[in-house]
């Protein structure tokens, strides 16, 4: 007898556990989708004053334009997430931009190659390149899928150098 109270409690606990886990769950998924359209600018900055082959070859989808001594792609999109993560896959997918991306703990999603230019080092580890995310043009400080939007926001991915 004795045993199956403890058996029936420890089920009682571990149901208590998996609901409050997808109440957890579903209260994260809500703050990335609302009712409300908010629009939004993203772009997409190679960082690069000249038109270079890699960024030629890569990009021949989009309409590239060569804005402050950079070829930028821009473009204006309306969306019900406010989650930077579901924004950019779903715009990516829209203009058929293609990207690798990598999650770090603590950060979240990050950027690897953004239509096939990608992250670099050098050798000796002593400079390279990275796509870096920029919110209104601040840098942000966590990864795509640990950022979100309001209504007139600028998201920008821009390729930096270190």
């Amino acid at each position: 007898m004795e045993d199956s109270k403890r058996g029936l409690i420890m089920i009682i606990v571990l149901n208590l556990i998996i609901i409050q886990t997808f109440a957890k769950w579903d209260e994260n998924l809500d703050k990335g989708y609302q009712e409300e359209e908010i629009s939004i600018i993203v772009e997409i900055d190679f960082g690069s004053d000249e038109l270079t082959e890699e960024i030629y070859e890569t990009s021949e989808s989009l309409d590239l334009e060569y804005l402050n001594n950079t070829w930028i792609f821009s473009a204006n999109y309306t969306t019900h997430y406010t989650n930077s993560w579901w924004v950019w896959t779903l715009f990516s997918d829209e203009y058929d931009v293609r990207y690798t991306s990598i999650y770090y703990s603590g950060l979240g999603e990050m950027m690897e190659s953004i239509d096939g230019v990608e992250s670099k080092t050098n050798a000796n580890e002593t400079s390279g390149s990275f796509w870096a995310l920029y919110i209104n043009g601040n840098y942000a400080e966590a990864g795509v899928s640990s950022t979100y939007l309001d209504d007139g926001d600028k998201m920008t991915w821009k390729l930096s150098t270190w």
